[in-house]
């Protein structure tokens, strides 16, 4: 069985590696929430895969020095996802902390900081 850690590191270095795509629909990203909740980055991840065609996801202005989204699980691309999805920062670094992800073989806290690029 594959790690948290090993899933989301594959999850992101596929979103990592996706170029821009045009005509792609924007999501936008207001919360630095975990959850499913309006505005958050899972959400957004959601709606993107639901929706045929490449899409791109952009976090939202912040008075923030970082925006650091603490992940209690691992973000994953689902398997039905319709199209490529790209996700980029914006005014501030974006940093996913997957700090708290239990790790098989390990302490939480061995766990993968993955950085989005702006």
């Amino acid at each position: 069985m594959r790690s948290p850690v090993r899933i989301l590191s594959l999850a992101l270095t596929f979103l990592a590696l996706a170029g821009g795509p045009a005509g792609a629909t924007d999501y936008f990203v207001r919360s630095i929430e975990n959850g499913l909740e309006r505005g958050t980055l899972r959400l957004a991840l959601r709606n993107a895969c639901a929706d045929s065609g490449d899409d791109l996801i952009r976090f939202a202005y912040s008075p923030l020095s970082e925006v650091r989204i603490r992940l209690l699980e691992p973000l994953v691309i689902p398997s039905d996802c319709r199209g490529s999805v790209t996700i980029v920062g914006e005014d501030v670094p974006v940093v996913l902390d997957a700090s708290l992800i239990p790790s098989s073989g390990g302490p939480p806290g061995s766990s993968c900081i993955l950085h989005v690029d702006r």
